[in-house]
């Protein structure tokens, strides 16, 4: 069996009857068909026991001559550039928050396919006529209708009809991604000699090893120190003004339950939050801000530390579930889960326009998983990239394992507990909509490496998502 999260969302009524009986009075014949609730379209293909590619998946884009229906098979990587070509536009993938605008009373991704009920221009895929029967959706991730291939060109009359796209094997894919967890991180020589030919530019020139920062190189230093108490990590957070207003402001948020009034940063890590966490939390945040990243897109900063910190937060959570022998260290597993994604901030530290190309194509396919999307355009993973870093900077075995090989679930390695609580917390978001689109199916012997079980892992979940919204608030400022 596979964890699954309870979803209480439903879409409204209404908009599901709207759509059918629109297509009735457009003689339109379709059969209807009902599935457990997901989000997926992988997993709704698996459901219904029909072919992903004949999904029809619809994305909104827009420029200044207005907006535009896209429609393509569910696994196709859109091709936006070919796109912008081809019409002679500058299209862009429609915020999602617009998208639901415009699609009111649609749950979010399950457009239907019907640019003349929304008044819209449409292009549609041209593989989509080559189908024998095609599956749209009515605003519910609980309904498809399946339809005759000339039922589609009917609502499709008007639109443009070309190839945009190609076809990706998410489940071979999947299934395929490397699994030797013994392999070592590509060397910087390696890194360079790969990318200069999937790049394409001089990174001799371009790709300089970031200098561990002064902060960072103190806060290693006191973590190696047997002797370290919180009066030195105090004493040297003070000298950051900025991190000293930080921490205190964690210790005083409600998440930690603080009641008090806290003067100084040592109260706030004898007090509230305790020697570990801070020296993590801070060491994340020094790490995270060494170079400019932007703050919007699937990539940016906002999306960053809501996945760093929604992972290491419900971390803590599974950790308290775990038997008390059992148990990993709880700072050093916070750190995993805070930095397993540091790989995108590398990549938009050296390569910008290769990270603007990487966050326009997550935006046009949320549906497909990042790791195929990272591979396809650049020829390599943010997990290589950033345990490359990782052990550049000689962080701790545990933190350069999850930052590599947080999508493994064969990882064997000394540090296997610590990956496979980032990799479990991770599915448990992904469930509710936070982070990747990658579906894993965590099985009752595999949870039991971790000493928990599906019932001790959504006790842990549940726990978490019931204060996470306390998150919010230290998540913006991160993001700053």
């Amino acid at each position: 069996m596979s964890l699954e999260l309870a979803i209480d969302d439903k879409a409204p009524i209404n908009i599901v009857d709207s759509l059918i009986a629109y297509l009735k009075e457009q003689n339109i014949s379709f059969e209807v068909i009902k599935h457990p609730f997901c989000a997926s379209f992988t997993h709704k293909a698996h459901l219904c026991n029909i072919p992903l590619s004949a999904l029809v998946r619809v994305l909104l884009l827009q420029d200044k001559q207005g907006m535009v229906m896209l429609s393509l098979p569910a696994p196709n990587f859109l091709e936006l550039d070919t796109l912008q070509q081809k019409l002679g536009r500058e299209l862009n993938i429609l915020p999602e928050k617009a998208a639901q605008e415009i699609f009111s009373g649609c749950m979010l991704n399950a457009y239907p396919p019907l640019p003349e009920f929304y008044k819209l221009q449409a292009i549609v895929e041209e593989e989509l006529s080559t189908l024998e029967a095609l599956y749209i959706m009515v605003g519910t991730h609980d309904t498809l209708l399946k339809i005759t291939p000339d039922a589609f060109k009917k609502i499709q009359k008007n639109a443009w009809q070309f190839h945009f796209s190609e076809p990706l094997n998410i489940q071979e894919s999947t299934e395929t991604y490397p699994r030797d967890s013994k392999a070592p991180p590509l060397s910087f020589t390696e890194m360079k000699s790969f990318l200069s030919r999937r790049f394409k530019i001089r990174i001799e020139d371009t790709a300089i090893l970031p200098a561990m920062p002064a902060m960072i190189e103190g806060l290693l230093k006191i973590r190696v120190n047997p002797n370290a108490d919180a009066f030195m990590l105090a004493s040297l957070l003070e000298q950051d003004p900025s991190l000293s207003a930080q921490v205190i402001a964690w210790a005083s948020a409600p998440y930690y339950g603080f009641r008090g009034n806290l003067t100084s940063v040592a109260e706030a890590i004898i007090k509230v939050l305790g020697f570990d966490l801070v020296m993590n939390l801070v060491l994340g945040l020094a790490l995270t801000h060494t170079k400019p990243t932007p703050k919007e897109g699937p990539l940016g900063l906002l999306r960053h530390w809501e996945e760093a910190l929604y992972t290491a937060s419900l971390i803590e959570c599974l950790i308290r579930e775990m038997p008390l022998s059992k148990r990993p260290a709880r700072g050093l597993a916070y750190l995993c889960g805070l930095l397993h994604n540091f790989g995108y901030l590398l990549l938009g530290w050296l390569f910008p326009p290769q990270y603007e190309l990487l966050s326009k194509s997550i935006s046009a396919n949320p549906e497909l998983p990042r790791m195929l999307i990272e591979h396809s355009i650049l020829g390599v993973g943010h997990e290589e990239l950033g345990a490359w870093l990782m052990h550049a900077w000689n962080m701790p075995s545990a933190i350069c394992a999850s930052v590599r090989w947080h999508h493994n679930l064969h990882y064997q390695g000394e540090d296997a507990v610590y990956v496979h609580l980032v990799l479990l917390a991770k599915e448990l978001l992904r469930q509710q909509g936070v982070g990747e689109a990658f579906e894993i199916q965590l099985t009752d012997e595999w949870l039991s490496g971790l000493h928990l079980t599906q019932q001790a892992a959504n006790k842990a979940f549940n726990h978490f998502w019931a204060g996470h919204d306390t998150l919010n608030d230290l998540m913006q400022t991160l993001a700053r």
